[in-house]
């Protein structure tokens, strides 16, 4: 199911796509799947980037 992210954005969860990463949250109540960000790993992880 990915990797759970820590800290201030502990319900969102990652996934590597080769050099992307998928940035999503999952609800298991409803089983959806929300994806965030699809980005380069490099602007991924610059938080005030990629989820501006």
């Amino acid at each position: 199911m990915g990797i759970p992210f820590e800290a201030e954005f502990e319900d969102k969860w990652r996934i590597h796509i080769g050099p992307f990463v998928l940035v999503y949250t999952f609800d298991r109540d409803t089983n959806i799947l929300t994806m965030l960000v699809f980005e380069h790993y490099m602007r991924a992880y610059n938080m005030h980037i990629a989820y501006a």
